[in-house]
């Protein structure tokens, strides 16, 4: 098998991005694509399965730590070192748990399911000075019980945390981060689980680390604590038990729901709240992370509602960071989002000892595993790495020596080049457009090809798929089904982006609307065409966009993708697709998520500028106003 050409970004690239205008016009971005593609690309071959050839050595490098934090946990020395410290923070803890009244004392004999605990201790910044956390967390595979109770704890989803930063920019809010303290300690109760799902009472208890039954006896109604003869009897879940989540979500959403707020029927983990039939505040949950935006007023009811249950929140605005992603207000209300600051704590992997075309040892593997699970957290963020990262984690099964020479140089980039997706509000009439494109290779036994998909909200003008946008969603995957020809990778990957872009859709429709509906209902004002905004789509696949256009259907070779085809005709017909758009690949935004050899600039004008420029070369088909006749 052939090698998959990709490329990775040169050290040379110098591109000074703040430098471009706001708008762009095509000419001058043909220009800006040619000057800097060259210097930007140098070959990468990743392939599956493909040995190589030779064992040339790969060079070195300085670094061993691939992920450098400046508050890291503490090693057994720090322990000692800082001994003072950590045992304040200890008794903090305990003062804690037994403050929530999470666990009571209890005769061994009298409790079967018993596990053992130990300490996490971190270095952390506690009002600007660095002090040291520490958190008491049972050893959850110890547990008799798993397997006997649900787990399930929902988080929003990543395009509805931007979502979020969309709806705060367009009506002009403020956007602020809550943190609940000691969320898990204050989730619901095994009595009131056993209530809530009909399940029989957990008992589950505890025995504290080695060396600290003495801070147990400190605690109220703990002084006869023997650990000869007694254990810690949990009341609820908490830090280490599989079901901790779910208790602290199952609270979340009844406090969420008693102040008024009302979870999306395609999210339930994003809520919204209105007033007169008027969206006046929404938030996003991530376990114990509350993200948050609305009308003044409505939202300090909302704190002041959940601080009455959870006690004191830490509160913040204008820059902060939120589930792993600095967010940043600026005076003109616009909202930038990225992950920089985690990307200067990664190093490049030492090199030492790499062999090209031969297997990483146990040791190098293990680094590039979690070096790789880095860079693929950035892509929160970065759709200029998304084919990099998706290339290399192909390969994660067997790495060779090149792979990890491929992947420092992705580190090396992302720390030279910060990237921002930055959300600015879009005047007039919207829509949502889903951007898709595929990149399919002949000699690809797998039959599995790229798809790539952007989904984001873009200025209405019938004249252009682009301009002004906000982005929703990226992402840079495998085909989900076998693909044996370009037009069924493209005809596949635009028929995902379609479902993508619907979901999101539903999400935003729901927002619009004045009071909170079912999916049933929704679907219902989709089978009309009444929901708002319209969804149009984007390809550069004309076999495709003709196909989808044509008064008849044209009936493709391969049987599998007949009904495909027509699924995409019929939304596109029924108006569940508004438009489908065919633009020149030089103009496709999504061409760089499946392509390596694309430059990076257009994904990086996208996110910095807020804005897809493209040209009269793109062109449309619609909802037909009559639909074909029936067939003999």
């Amino acid at each position: 098998m052939q090698p998959m050409e990709l490329p990775v970004l040169d050290d040379d690239y110098d591109a000074d991005l703040d430098s471009l205008p706001s708008t762009v016009e095509y000419p001058e971005f043909v220009a800006y694509y040619d000057k800097y593609s060259e210097g930007l690309m140098l070959a990468y071959e990743v392939s599956e399965g493909d040995d190589g050839g030779g064992s040339e050595s790969c060079g070195s490098s300085k670094s061993s730590k691939v992920i450098q934090k400046e508050l890291d946990e503490l090693s057994p020395v720090d322990i000692r070192n800082f001994w003072p410290a950590v045992s304040s923070a200890v008794r903090r803890e305990l003062n804690t748990f037994s403050t929530l009244e999470a666990f009571i004392l209890a005769d061994k004999g009298d409790v079967r399911n018993v596990v053992t605990s130990r300490w996490v201790m971190r270095f952390k910044l506690i009002d600007g000075i660095k002090s040291v956390k520490a958190r008491l967390t049972v050893k959850g595979f110890m547990d008799k019980q798993q397997g006997t109770y649900d787990t399930f704890a929902g988080t929003a989803t990543r395009w509805a945390q931007k979502l979020l930063l969309i709806i705060c920019v367009q009506r002009g809010w403020r956007l602020l981060s809550l943190d609940v303290t000691s969320a898990f300690l204050q989730g619901m109760t095994f009595e009131q689980l056993s209530e809530l799902t009909g399940t029989p009472l957990r008992r589950v208890a505890f025995t504290p680390p080695p060396g600290y039954e003495t801070f147990i006896r400190e605690l109220p109604g703990m002084q006869d604590y023997d650990g000869s003869r007694h254990v810690l009897l949990m009341t609820k879940p908490i830090y280490g038990l599989k079901d901790a989540p779910r208790a602290w979500r199952v609270r979340l959403d009844k406090a969420l729901r008693d102040s008024g707020g009302h979870p999306l029927a395609v999210d339930p983990a994003f809520y919204a709240w209105r007033v007169d039939k008027k969206l006046t505040c929404v938030l996003s949950t991530h376990v114990d992370d509350l993200k948050v935006a609305g009308e003044k007023d409505q939202v300090e009811k909302i704190i002041a509602l959940l601080e009455s249950q959870f006690g004191k929140m830490k509160r913040e605005e204008g820059r902060f960071m939120h589930c792993g992603v600095v967010h940043e207000q600026h005076d003109d209300l616009s909202i930038t989002i990225h992950q920089n600051e985690y990307a200067e704590q990664l190093h490049p992997a030492s090199e030492d000892n790499l062999l090209v075309g031969q297997p990483l040892s146990a040791e190098q593997h293990s680094t590039y595993m979690s070096l790789l699970g880095a860079v693929a957290w950035l892509t929160q963020t970065r759709m200029d790495i998304a084919i990099y990262t998706q290339a290399l984690q192909r390969v994660a099964h067997r790495p060779l020596g090149e792979h990890m020479q491929r992947l420092n140089k992705v580190v090396k980039w992302v720390k030279r080049k910060p990237l921002s997706i930055v959300y600015r509000r879009i005047e007039g009439p919207v829509k949502l457009i889903g951007i898709s494109d595929s990149a399919f290779r002949k000699e690809d036994k797998t039959g599995l090809a790229m798809r790539g998909c952007i989904i984001a909200l873009a200025a209405d003008d019938i004249n252009t798929p682009g301009g002004p946008i906000a982005i929703l969603d990226f992402a840079a995957r495998r085909q989900r089904r076998v693909c044996r020809s370009t037009f069924s990778a493209e005809l596949n990957a635009i028929v995902d982006a379609a479902e993508t872009g619907r979901v999101i859709q539903y999400a935003v429709a729901e927002l619009m609307l004045p009071q909170p509906v079912t999916h049933q209902q929704l679907r219902a004002l989709e089978e009309s065409g009444d929901l708002r905004p319209p969804l149009d789509l984007a390809t550069d696949c004309k076999s495709v966009y003709t196909a989808t256009a044509a008064a008849d259907a044209q009936i493709p070779s391969e049987s599998s993708l007949v009904l495909v085809l027509l699924a995409l005709r019929e939304m596109l017909m029924k108006g569940l697709i508004r438009r489908l758009w065919w633009c020149p690949t030089g103009e496709l935004l999504s061409d760089g998520l499946t392509k390596g050899a694309v430059a990076r600039a257009a994904l990086m004008l996208a996110s910095l500028r807020s804005h897809w420029p493209t040209t009269a070369a793109c062109v449309f088909v619609q909802r037909r106003t009559t639909p074909p006749p029936p067939p003999p």
